[in-house]
Protein backbone atom coordinates (compact mmCIF):
# COMPACT_ATOMS: atom_id res chain seq x y z
CA UNK A 1 0.00 0.00 0.00
CA UNK A 2 1.38 3.61 -0.70
CA UNK A 3 1.92 6.63 1.88
CA UNK A 4 -0.99 8.15 -0.11
CA UNK A 5 -3.19 5.06 -0.49
CA UNK A 6 -2.20 4.22 3.87
CA UNK A 7 -3.40 8.17 4.31
CA UNK A 8 -6.68 8.05 2.80
CA UNK A 9 -7.96 5.35 4.51
CA UNK A 10 -6.88 6.63 7.62
CA UNK A 11 -8.86 9.51 7.20
CA UNK A 12 -11.71 8.33 6.47
CA UNK A 13 -13.79 9.00 9.88
CA UNK A 14 -12.03 12.97 10.11
CA UNK A 15 -13.16 13.48 6.80
CA UNK A 16 -16.72 12.61 7.35
CA UNK A 17 -16.28 15.63 10.02
CA UNK A 18 -14.90 18.31 8.52
CA UNK A 19 -15.03 21.54 8.13
CA UNK A 20 -13.79 21.78 11.98
CA UNK A 21 -12.22 24.45 13.53
CA UNK A 22 -8.56 24.26 15.23
CA UNK A 23 -9.02 25.39 18.56
CA UNK A 24 -5.54 24.58 20.06
CA UNK A 25 -1.82 23.51 18.52
CA UNK A 26 0.31 21.53 20.69
CA UNK A 27 3.84 20.08 20.17
CA UNK A 28 4.02 16.65 20.52
CA UNK A 29 6.37 14.75 22.98
CA UNK A 30 8.19 12.21 21.29
CA UNK A 31 8.87 14.37 18.23
CA UNK A 32 9.73 18.00 19.05
CA UNK A 33 9.61 18.84 15.16
CA UNK A 34 6.40 17.67 15.29
CA UNK A 35 2.48 19.17 15.98
CA UNK A 36 -1.22 18.01 17.17
CA UNK A 37 -3.71 19.80 15.76
CA UNK A 38 -7.08 19.66 18.00
CA UNK A 39 -10.85 20.62 17.92
CA UNK A 40 -12.34 21.51 21.06
CA UNK A 41 -10.44 18.39 23.00
CA UNK A 42 -10.67 15.93 20.01
CA UNK A 43 -7.41 15.28 18.26
CA UNK A 44 -7.69 15.91 14.40
CA UNK A 45 -4.34 15.07 12.86
CA UNK A 46 -0.39 15.29 13.51
CA UNK A 47 2.23 17.41 10.78
CA UNK A 48 5.60 18.71 10.91
CA UNK A 49 6.07 22.06 11.78
CA UNK A 50 7.36 23.00 8.88
CA UNK A 51 4.62 22.05 6.82
CA UNK A 52 2.34 24.40 9.55
CA UNK A 53 4.36 27.06 8.64
CA UNK A 54 4.22 26.11 5.14
CA UNK A 55 0.73 26.28 5.26
CA UNK A 56 -0.10 29.18 7.44
CA UNK A 57 -1.81 26.67 10.04
CA UNK A 58 -2.48 28.21 13.48
CA UNK A 59 -5.46 28.18 16.52
CA UNK A 60 -8.22 29.50 13.99
CA UNK A 61 -7.39 27.77 10.86
CA UNK A 62 -10.22 25.64 9.31
CA UNK A 63 -9.20 22.30 8.53
CA UNK A 64 -10.90 21.57 5.61
CA UNK A 65 -11.27 18.44 3.07
CA UNK A 66 -9.24 20.39 0.73
CA UNK A 67 -6.90 21.16 3.04
CA UNK A 68 -6.30 18.15 4.73
CA UNK A 69 -5.01 16.80 1.21
CA UNK A 70 -2.95 19.66 1.36
CA UNK A 71 -1.51 18.48 4.37
CA UNK A 72 -1.22 14.59 3.19
CA UNK A 73 0.93 15.67 -0.21
CA UNK A 74 2.90 17.74 1.72
CA UNK A 75 3.65 14.82 4.39
CA UNK A 76 4.04 12.67 1.32
CA UNK A 77 6.93 15.25 -0.45
CA UNK A 78 8.43 15.08 3.05
CA UNK A 79 8.86 11.59 3.11
CA UNK A 80 10.16 11.13 -0.07
CA UNK A 81 13.12 14.09 0.25
CA UNK A 82 13.85 12.24 3.69
CA UNK A 83 14.21 8.58 1.55
CA UNK A 84 15.57 10.52 -1.56
CA UNK A 85 18.47 11.75 0.98
CA UNK A 86 18.48 8.11 2.89
CA UNK A 87 19.74 6.94 -0.57
CA UNK A 88 22.00 8.95 -1.73
CA UNK A 89 24.03 8.57 1.88
CA UNK A 90 24.44 5.37 1.33
CA UNK A 91 25.83 5.77 -2.14
CA UNK A 92 25.72 7.82 -5.49
CA UNK A 93 22.33 6.63 -7.53
CA UNK A 94 21.84 7.46 -11.15
CA UNK A 95 18.60 9.38 -12.30
CA UNK A 96 16.98 5.94 -13.15
CA UNK A 97 17.78 4.03 -10.23
CA UNK A 98 16.47 7.55 -7.53
CA UNK A 99 13.40 6.92 -9.74
CA UNK A 100 12.79 3.24 -9.60
CA UNK A 101 13.44 2.79 -5.96
CA UNK A 102 10.83 6.10 -4.87
CA UNK A 103 7.93 4.69 -7.10
CA UNK A 104 8.65 0.83 -5.29
CA UNK A 105 8.16 3.04 -2.57
CA UNK A 106 4.73 4.05 -3.50
CA UNK A 107 5.52 7.28 -4.03
CA UNK A 108 3.67 9.21 -6.65
CA UNK A 109 5.28 10.42 -9.78
CA UNK A 110 4.31 14.40 -9.43
CA UNK A 111 6.02 14.15 -5.89
CA UNK A 112 9.22 11.62 -7.61
CA UNK A 113 9.81 14.37 -10.32
CA UNK A 114 9.88 17.20 -8.00
CA UNK A 115 12.34 15.57 -5.42
CA UNK A 116 14.71 14.48 -8.43
CA UNK A 117 14.24 18.25 -9.67
CA UNK A 118 15.68 18.99 -6.15
CA UNK A 119 18.71 16.70 -6.06
CA UNK A 120 19.43 17.70 -9.68
CA UNK A 121 19.61 21.40 -8.40
CA UNK A 122 21.66 20.74 -5.41
CA UNK A 123 24.24 18.17 -7.56
CA UNK A 124 23.17 15.37 -5.46
CA UNK A 125 21.60 13.78 -8.66
CA UNK A 126 24.62 13.72 -11.33
CA UNK A 127 24.48 10.65 -13.88
CA UNK A 128 28.08 12.02 -15.23
CA UNK A 129 29.42 11.63 -11.48
CA UNK A 130 27.83 8.56 -10.90
CA UNK A 131 28.88 6.73 -14.10
CA UNK A 132 32.85 7.86 -13.09
CA UNK A 133 32.70 6.53 -10.08
CA UNK A 134 31.46 3.11 -11.03
CA UNK A 135 32.94 2.55 -13.99
CA UNK A 136 36.51 2.79 -12.05
CA UNK A 137 34.69 0.85 -8.45
CA UNK A 138 34.34 -1.90 -10.88
CA UNK A 139 37.18 -1.97 -12.80
CA UNK A 140 39.70 -1.48 -10.53
CA UNK A 141 37.59 -3.65 -7.39
CA UNK A 142 35.85 -5.82 -9.20
CA UNK A 143 38.22 -6.28 -12.40
CA UNK A 144 34.88 -6.18 -14.51
CA UNK A 145 36.31 -5.01 -18.19
CA UNK A 146 34.48 -2.60 -20.52
CA UNK A 147 32.04 -4.70 -21.86
CA UNK A 148 30.20 -5.40 -18.60
CA UNK A 149 30.85 -2.19 -16.94
CA UNK A 150 29.20 -0.82 -20.29
CA UNK A 151 26.08 -2.88 -20.26
CA UNK A 152 25.44 -2.38 -16.19
CA UNK A 153 25.81 1.41 -16.70
CA UNK A 154 23.01 0.76 -19.53
CA UNK A 155 20.72 -1.08 -17.31
CA UNK A 156 21.10 1.76 -15.22
CA UNK A 157 19.71 4.40 -17.54
CA UNK A 158 23.20 5.92 -18.18
CA UNK A 159 23.39 7.47 -21.74
CA UNK A 160 25.81 5.93 -24.36
CA UNK A 161 27.93 9.17 -24.44
CA UNK A 162 28.32 8.87 -20.71
CA UNK A 163 29.00 5.23 -20.04
CA UNK A 164 31.11 5.89 -22.64
CA UNK A 165 33.15 8.78 -21.42
CA UNK A 166 33.29 7.03 -17.98
CA UNK A 167 34.83 3.68 -19.38
CA UNK A 168 37.43 5.94 -21.02
CA UNK A 169 38.42 7.51 -17.65
CA UNK A 170 38.54 4.17 -15.86
CA UNK A 171 40.87 2.36 -18.51
CA UNK A 172 43.58 5.49 -18.88
CA UNK A 173 45.43 4.29 -16.03
CA UNK A 174 45.52 0.92 -17.02
CA UNK A 175 44.75 -0.74 -19.76
CA UNK A 176 42.22 -3.91 -19.56
CA UNK A 177 44.90 -6.20 -20.75
CA UNK A 178 46.36 -5.67 -17.49
CA UNK A 179 43.22 -5.98 -15.98
CA UNK A 180 42.86 -9.79 -17.43
CA UNK A 181 46.23 -10.98 -16.35
CA UNK A 182 45.94 -10.02 -12.65
CA UNK A 183 42.24 -12.20 -13.34
CA UNK A 184 44.21 -14.87 -14.42
CA UNK A 185 46.81 -14.82 -12.15
CA UNK A 186 44.64 -14.71 -9.27
CA UNK A 187 42.94 -17.97 -10.34
CA UNK A 188 46.27 -19.82 -11.47
CA UNK A 189 45.84 -22.60 -9.28
CA UNK A 190 42.71 -23.10 -10.16
CA UNK A 191 42.79 -23.24 -13.77
CA UNK A 192 45.94 -25.03 -13.48
CA UNK A 193 44.26 -27.92 -12.47
CA UNK A 194 42.78 -28.60 -15.38
CA UNK A 195 45.66 -30.98 -17.11
CA UNK A 196 44.52 -30.38 -21.17
CA UNK A 197 45.82 -27.11 -22.47
CA UNK A 198 43.01 -26.46 -24.70
CA UNK A 199 40.42 -26.81 -21.79
CA UNK A 200 42.09 -24.85 -19.93
CA UNK A 201 42.13 -21.97 -22.33
CA UNK A 202 38.52 -22.19 -23.14
CA UNK A 203 38.11 -22.16 -19.11
CA UNK A 204 39.87 -18.63 -19.22
CA UNK A 205 38.16 -17.44 -22.02
CA UNK A 206 35.33 -18.14 -20.99
CA UNK A 207 35.40 -16.85 -17.35
CA UNK A 208 37.08 -13.67 -19.19
CA UNK A 209 34.22 -13.09 -21.23
CA UNK A 210 31.66 -13.33 -17.87
CA UNK A 211 34.13 -10.46 -16.59
CA UNK A 212 33.14 -8.12 -19.75
CA UNK A 213 36.30 -8.51 -21.73
CA UNK A 214 36.67 -8.63 -25.31
CA UNK A 215 37.92 -11.31 -27.47
CA UNK A 216 40.93 -8.67 -28.72
CA UNK A 217 41.77 -8.28 -25.19
CA UNK A 218 41.53 -11.40 -23.62
CA UNK A 219 44.23 -13.26 -26.88
CA UNK A 220 46.28 -10.25 -25.94
CA UNK A 221 46.60 -10.94 -22.52
CA UNK A 222 46.73 -14.74 -22.45
CA UNK A 223 49.88 -14.07 -24.92
CA UNK A 224 52.20 -13.36 -22.63
CA UNK A 225 51.39 -16.24 -19.69
CA UNK A 226 53.28 -19.27 -20.21
CA UNK A 227 51.55 -21.69 -19.41
CA UNK A 228 48.35 -20.56 -21.38
CA UNK A 229 50.75 -21.10 -24.26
Amino acid sequence: MSPEESRSKGDVWLLEKLPLEITRTETQKQRIERISLFHKGQFLVGLSVAIADRLAINTGTVLTSVLLHEIRLEENREKAFATGYSLIAIRDHSEQEFVQKLLKRGFSKDIIQSCKRSFLEKDLLNDERFAEQFAKGKSSLNRWGPSKILSELRRKGISERVARNALDQAFEEEDAAEHCIRLIEKREAHFRRESDPRKRKQKVFRYLQSKGYTSDVIFASTRTIDWLS
